[in-house]
């Protein structure tokens, strides 16, 4: 638990300006620090997936003098704390647990995949399950849910703390079902990347990701990616297995 704590409490430093903003009379105390942001890099906590947000903001770990930071508030949550910072001090509490919860004040990703099944009245063996994956929602962690069963695609938005289930939503459409064996042939993320930065004339050296991620529409495997450069943003959706580009906005 001792090297828990150490590390948690680096790893608050990343995460200050995530937290609060501070007060003039404590600016005095900050230095500017030149740090690598890793777009690509991903979290698990548990085996989990974890994406960290900010309200609609993605935050990637930052790599400053050969040390890996993350945002403290979103990281302590996914832990089971709270993460607080009160004129510059940074405190880390251990949350109440319920009954409905595990001893982390966490349900876990099967947990929340069970329930979803039931509310749906389906069981795993009749489902082909797409997505499950830890993310936040107005600063609380949830699971972001999907699976298939027939011609109907479900998904679920369920409440790591306590099972709750957010949202649910239900689509009929005439595709067949998207098979994970056929993962060998997609193009894979970084490829997917290449292409959107030709297409914009760009270099990866000059953009921010903000999003680069495989995700399904209408039985399609496609990449969603998002990345700025300047004062725009990118917006492209590309086809997973022919890397053709199926979606392309500049803001």
């Amino acid at each position: 638990m001792k090297k828990f704590t150490n590390h948690l409490t680096a790893l608050t430093l990343a995460g200050l300006m995530v937290l609060t903003t501070a007060s003039v009379g404590a600016a005095s105390v900050y230095r500017s620090v030149t740090a690598k942001q890793n777009t690509t890099a991903t979290v698990k906590v548990n085996g989990v997936n974890l994406t960290l947000k900010e309200d609609d903001d993605t935050l990637y770990p930052l790599t400053y003098d050969g040390v890996t930071y993350l945002p403290a508030k979103q990281l302590a949550d996914a832990l089971g704390y709270n993460a607080s910072v009160n004129d510059g001090s940074v405190t880390i509490t251990s949350k109440t647990t319920s009954t409905t919860t595990s001893s982390s004040g966490d349900i876990g990703a099967e947990k929340a995949k069970q329930i979803a099944l039931e509310h749906a009245g389906l069981s795993a063996s009749k489902v082909s399950f797409i997505k499950t994956e830890a993310d936040y929602d107005d600063g609380r962690k949830v699971y972001d849910i999907e699976f298939y069963s027939g011609n109907k695609e479900y998904d679920y938005e369920i409440l790591a703390s306590n099972g709750t289930i957010v949202s649910v939503d239900y689509d009929v459409e005439n595709y067949s079902i998207p098979s994970t064996t056929t993962s060998n042939n997609y193009i894979g993320v970084e490829a997917a990347k290449q292409a959107a930065l030709k297409h914009a004339g760009l270099s990866e050296s000059q953009v921010s990701f903000k999003k680069a991620k495989l995700d399904y529409d209408d039985g399609r495997a496609e990449y969603e990616l998002e990345f700025r450069h300047n004062f725009q943003e990118y917006e492209y959706t590309i086809d997973a297995v022919s890397g053709t580009i199926l979606d392309f906005e500049r803001d």
